[in-house]
């Protein structure tokens, strides 16, 4: 869901004649979804013992319905940043910005390749939170430290990038803001800007809390006559 949500992404700055930065492509595919992989991993089992079975393909109507959701949700919110960021006081078209060279090799700081990395970013990380609270058979993420501590790093990162003024200490603002080629925001648009990602996050979260896990079945109930075996061997 993650490369779904970087893709979607990808698509509407591909349609402006622009593309993410290699920078941002290794911060998001390394620093956070490999990370965060690895922090998947790390979540133990469930202390309670179920008489069920998980699904052993994704291809079932909670994870489909799941993924067809937060795809929407994706191309809705990106859609709608694209107009939003049209108010920002400083805000100029993409046709009035040039390529410093030939091709896409050299991309542009523009707002809408601004907002929608943003967006790209958030994606990346509140999508393992979302599928995380939705499962059955793994504990919660916030009971594993390194998860924790990862999600606090993303978000005052997310946190730096959107109030970023390149005006703090200059050579790391420009550092970050040159190799993601991020625009400055007005004071207004920050907030808002804040408001959209806090509102993605909450609303893929509430998708997997409300109409996946108590609307739509997830795991599969075992037979008595099978579930017994299985339940006495456990018990030894």
């Amino acid at each position: 869901m993650y490369s779904v949500i970087q893709t979607i992404g990808l698509e509407i700055i591909f349609a402006e004649d622009n593309e993410y930065t290699d920078f941002l492509y290794i911060y998001m595919d390394f620093v956070i979804a490999l990370n965060l992989a690895n922090c998947i991993g790390l979540l133990g089992p469930r202390k309670k013992l179920q008489s069920s079975l998980p699904h052993f393909t994704l291809l079932n109507l909670k994870f489909m319905i799941s993924l067809g959701i937060n795809f929407l949700i994706t191309f809705a919110f990106m859609f709608f940043s694209i107009w939003m960021v049209t108010l920002d006081k400083g805000y100029f078209p993409t046709s009035s910005t040039h390529f410093e060279g030939e091709g896409l090799t050299e991309k542009r700081a523009t707002f809408e390749s601004t907002i929608i990395s943003l967006l790209a970013i958030q994606g990346t990380f509140h999508i393992a939170v979302s599928f995380n609270v939705a499962g059955e058979f793994k504990v919660r993420f916030y009971r594993q430290k390194y998860f924790m501590i990862s999600l606090v790093i993303y978000s005052l990162f997310q946190l730096y990038l959107i109030f970023n003024g390149r005006n703090w200490i200059e050579p790391v603002d420009n550092f970050f803001m040159d190799k993601l080629n991020f625009v400055v925001f007005d004071e207004v648009m920050k907030i808002y800007v804040l408001l959209l990602l806090l509102a993605f996050s909450m609303l893929s979260v509430f998708v997997e809390l409300v109409l996946i896990k108590f609307r739509v079945p997830s795991t599969k109930k075992l037979s008595r006559k099978t579930a017994e075996p299985l339940l006495r061997e456990a018990h030894a």
